[in-house]
């Protein structure tokens, strides 16, 4: 059987004074997003609920569980994932000055 030499692999040393631009695809949410989206699962479980009320033919059924889910599908979740906090405008100086 062969072996495999070793080989010394050279790596250049990280620039101090460059920034790496990152990833396009590495957004984080903050704890603000966690707590709209929170929100909106709650909205939505108390819509399933009102719709589960019997009377099928009630006005929590037919009227009330609609709002609340289509406030949370359409208005709430989205927000929660397109919600982000504008920075200041000193911190984005303070970026560009280094």
């Amino acid at each position: 059987m062969a072996t495999v030499a070793n080989k010394k692999v050279n790596r250049k040393p990280l620039r101090s004074g460059k920034q790496s631009a990152g990833s396009p695809f590495s957004y984080y949410w903050n704890n603000t997003n966690f707590v709209i989206f929170g929100v909106g699962v709650v909205v939505a479980i108390i819509g399933f609920y009102l719709s589960s009320v019997k009377p099928w033919d009630s006005n929590s059924s037919l009227v009330a569980s609609p709002i609340f889910l289509v406030l949370a599908y359409v208005v709430i979740f989205p927000f929660a994932i397109l919600y982000s906090k504008k920075k200041s405008a000193e911190q984005s100086e303070s970026k560009e000055g280094q």
